[in-house]
């Protein structure tokens, strides 16, 4: 039996090396071994295996076991669980993607279910550079025509954070005839304006801005002339609508490209990040090419010459405006007008064309001609209609004026969709090992429940490895699974329900091990769930899990120093809270790496309303990141005092005097008073009601002190379990008791110490639940909220250039605590990008609700002003009226920013 087990042990990979023979006894290990050298491939083979077994088992036993031989059981369990052993290790030197279930089949939603992204995603970034939004806005507008961004500067030429785009308006051509009317097309050229307006509004930095809408320049119309020499025999049609489209491309600055090399994998190698050019990678060079002032021709002549089939360019000339330009230079643009190549339509336009073979010459046509063809000895004739609408196809054919995928979608990809539910799994029964064994092991006997003992010691750890092994798809996914996956069988056993586990257990029964059920001293079921219950802590495991997946990414999520603070929940809501701070940063990872100095898009609604989270993607990532690092419940922009409007409806007062917002509460269980008998239990955290709906009336009813002037001190007292207390009166009730900084205040009476603690209880969880709720951050720049004047550019005061504004509530428990503050501080000075200066400003509750609604309306003068200029219509009554609110809007809530005292 066991020359058979070697044999086959030998199949796995670790087990091809020269097998010592089986029966060797382990006389010669009188010691204790050392332990094996894992790093040593022989080690970990059949035989490795079974040497190193059979020595611990006789440094263990000592004299009690003495044989070694073939036919002793305990050497045949031992082997039998060696050549288990080398199935396990095979099995886990699969790569990752095979222990995660990931094969060819596999979408890319499937990967990212564990924050796992191609290349390009990770290495690509958001623009921070005038050449970076260059590229990525002729990423995003290909046909774009003169596009041009130029970051204005104060008289030292330090940056404002400011921006000034502009783009060449619509080509209308030429009117084909005299005295026909020139056709203008002011509907296209705002429309062109437009999307370059939604175009960076969607990619916007932190702390910059676009200094008014982007400017439509005029066209100037460039004719040329061409007579080309070809050889070879590439079709002369083809070859001339190729030479105006790079004519073309040249004098609309529009940057040439190299293509992607896809032989080589996702990624150009000569690539080094920055913003996504799917479209084609575009260099230093061609950038600084496209805003030189002046157009040279040897720059024209230069493209044309590199045409495939051109032998020589003879002659080469341009007319602007109908002149011909006689200088080797010309104005590329000026403030109001860009050069934009006419293409011909007529006859006439091509009287001057000339195409040459091989020294013969052939004209193109010339007006008034009755002939398509003009015939000349010993030249090629071109017809005259079809190279006009061949040019005309061409033309047509270029990629139009279009916004192509935003940004943020081209990094972070589909992952902005809610993560997928994890692919369902088929998972084999677990086959005992045991059952290689001989059949005299497995037949009946007196001693047959004995046996199933001593095989269950080794059953049942292989059936774990092997079960913890297949759910490491669960273990590893950012996301919580379904419930339908958390009742899925596993080797006919049911899995434990309710929260996702991190051990997943594969009790034994009868189907694997007969006889298994009977000894079980409880149902195979209870006792999976207490085993779960006392050995799986699966908030700690999984939080280790997304440690690591978030440092392939370079970020990291410490909760360390929010210890000892005020949490809102129970020990076990609170770890669950924190994995779900952890896991919205990994479904969302690329988007705090690639996307750190995002900015909201203002011509969107940004603030949500009661429940809604719909406008989380359009929230800054810098108040995002502050908000998991805090561990707020929320992380996108809400109102911070919706949460109080149902209280205040019941009559409720949460106003206070200024010295008691920073109030610092004493963590320390309050002294008993020395005139009352108190009784214990404590309230305990783990007792919090979070499921439950707050009954405010009730708890109005039942305690009078929530109606008093001392309301807020309560609320962020009773978020501190040990600060209740409770004592006798001498009527036999008992006092609800509330230790304040500086009192001890009795809240209510009840006739018994149960109800008295359930009435804290239920204040305690309220109270938590409101200011969990009531607990966030605003985030405003301040360079949104300047003039919009452009003569005041230049004295633009300090306090818009280059400053944020944090704005947190003063009056919650945690957000009064001076620890707290620190480290809001400190992690905003990490996080925030190194040019913008942070204030951080902790309003009372009036100065909030004043705060949130000035900048609430801001925000919808915001999004006014910017439907008002994306119209399609000029409308120049519409535009002053938006912004003339914009701007008083503006100026209230920076007055009132300014008028609030900064942290220092």
């Amino acid at each position: 039996m066991t020359r058979s087990l070697s044999s086959i042990a030998r199949l796995a990979p670790w087990s091809r090396q020269t097998e010592a023979p089986l029966g060797e006894l382990a006389a010669n290990f009188a010691s204790t071994p050392s332990p094996a050298d894992t790093t040593d491939p022989s080690a970990l083979s059949f035989d490795g295996l079974r040497q190193q077994a059979i020595a611990h088992a006789q440094a263990a036993s000592g004299e009690l076991w003495t044989d070694y031989n073939l036919h002793d059981p305990g050497v045949s369990l031992l082997e039998v669980m060696c050549y288990a052993l080398t199935e396990d290790i095979y099995s886990n030197e699969r790569s990752v993607p095979e222990l995660l279930g990931l094969d060819q089949a596999a979408s890319a939603q499937d990967w990212q279910d564990y924050a796992l992204h191609p290349a390009p995603a990770v290495l690509h970034c958001r623009p921070c550079s005038e050449d970076d939004y260059q590229r990525s806005l002729h990423e995003m507008l290909p046909g774009a025509r003169q596009l041009n961004i130029r970051a204005l500067r104060d008289a030292s030429g330090t940056g404002l954070g400011l921006w000034r785009l502009s783009l060449l308006g619509s080509a209308a051509p030429k009117p084909s005839s005299p005295g026909a009317a020139m056709p203008t097309a002011p509907d296209q050229a705002h429309a062109q304006a437009r999307s370059l307006a939604r175009a960076y509004w969607s990619q916007r930095n932190l702390g910059e801005d676009l200094q008014g809408m982007p400017q439509a320049l005029r066209p100037r119309w460039l004719e040329i002339d061409l007579q080309i020499q070809v050889q070879g025999s590439r079709d002369l049609l083809d070859l001339l609508g190729e030479a105006m489209l790079r004519c073309d491309d040249l004098i609309a600055a529009r940057p040439q490209r190299q293509a992607v090399n896809a032989s080589k994998g996702l990624r150009d190698p000569d690539d080094e990040g920055g913003p996504p050019q799917s479209l084609g990678r575009i260099d230093d060079a061609t950038l600084q090419q496209g805003r030189a002032p002046q157009l040279y021709l040897s720059d024209l002549a230069r493209r044309l010459s590199a045409l495939e089939g051109v032998a020589g360019l003879p002659r080469l000339s341009l007319r602007v405006d109908g002149a011909t330009v006689t200088d080797a230079m010309l104005d590329w643009r000026g403030s109001d007008w860009a050069l934009a190549l006419r293409w011909p339509s007529s006859p006439a336009d091509l009287q001057g064309w000339r195409v040459y073979r091989q020294g013969s010459a052939s004209s193109a046509g010339s007006p008034g001609s009755d002939q398509s063809y003009l015939r000349e000895e010993n030249r090629v004739q071109i017809p005259v209609d079809a190279l006009l609408r061949h040019l005309r196809d061409v033309q047509t054919a270029r990629r139009p004026l279009q916004a192509l995928q935003p940004l943020a979608a081209q990094i972070a990809g589909p992952s902005a969709t809610p993560p997928s539910a994890l692919r369902a799994q088929a998972h084999a029964s677990y086959y005992p090992a045991s059952q290689q064994l001989p059949y005299i092991y497995q037949q009946q006997g007196p001693g047959r429940l004995q046996w199933t003992g001593y095989l269950a010691l080794l059953e049942q750890w292989l059936a774990q490895a092997k079960a913890q092994a297949e759910h490491l798809p669960q273990l590893y996914a950012i996301s919580a699974a379904t419930d339908k996956e958390k009742s899925a069988k596993h080797g006919g056993h049911s899995h434990m329900s309710g929260a996702q586990p991190s051990y997943w257990w594969a009790l034994l029964r009868d189907a694997e091990l007969p006889g298994m059920d009977s000894l079980y001293l409880d149902s195979p079921e209870a006792l999976e769930a207490q085993l779960s219950a006392a050995a799986d802590d699966k908030h700690e495991r999984q939080m280790r899990v997304l440690n690591h997946l978030l440092a392939l990414h370079g970020e990291a999520l410490d909760f360390s120093e929010l210890q000892g603070l005020p949490c809102y929940f129970g020990p076990e809501a609170w770890a669950a809270h924190l994995l779900s701070r952890k896991q919205e940063m990994a479904a969302h990872v690329l988007r705090f790496t690639a996307s750190r100095h995002a900015a909201f898009d203002y011509s969107r609604r940004s603030i949500a309303q009661g429940t809604d989270s719909n406008t989380s993607s359009n929230t800054s990532v810098l108040q995002q990141r502050l908000s998991l690092q805090l561990a707020f419940a929320h992380s996108h922009s809400r109102p911070l005092c919706g949460a109080l409007a149902p209280l205040e409806a019941l009559g409720l007062d949460f106003n206070e005097a200024a010295a008691t917002l920073t109030l610092k509460l004493n963590r320390q269980r309050p002294t008993a008073s020395s005139t009352r008998s108190h009784h214990g239990p404590q309230l305990r955290a783990q007792d919090l009601r979070l499921s439950q709906a707050p009954d405010w009336p009730a708890l109005i009813q039942h305690i009078p002190a929530l109606r008093g002037p001392q309301l807020p001190a309560v609320l962020r007292a009773a978020v501190w379990p040990e600060h209740f207390e409770f004592a006798s009166t001498d009527q036999g009730a008992i006092s609800l008791l509330l230790q304040l900084p500086d009192e001890q205040l009795t809240l209510a009476q009840a006739k018994d110490l149960a109800a008295a603690q359930d009435l804290a209880l239920q204040l305690h969880s309220a109270d938590c639940q409101l200011q969990r709720d009531c607990e966030g951050l605003h985030l405003v720049e301040h360079v949104l909220l300047r003039p919009e004047q452009d003569a005041e550019l230049d004295k633009l005061p300090p306090f818009f250039s280059h400053q944020i504004s944090l704005v947190f509530p003063a009056w919650t428990a945690r957000c009064a605590d001076a620890r707290f503050r620190a480290l809001a501080r400190q992690l905003a000075m990490q996080a925030a990008p190194a040019h913008l200066h942070c204030r951080l400003l902790w309003l009372s509750l009036a100065q909030m609700k004043q705060f949130e609604r000035l900048y609430q309306t801001w925000l919808i003068a915001k999004i006014d002003h910017c439907q008002a200029a994306l119209a399609s219509s000029e409308d120049p009554a519409r535009q002053a009226t938006a912004s003339v609110r914009l701007n008083q809007r503006a100026q209230a809530l920076a007055e009132f920013l300014q008028t609030c005292e900064a942290a220092p």
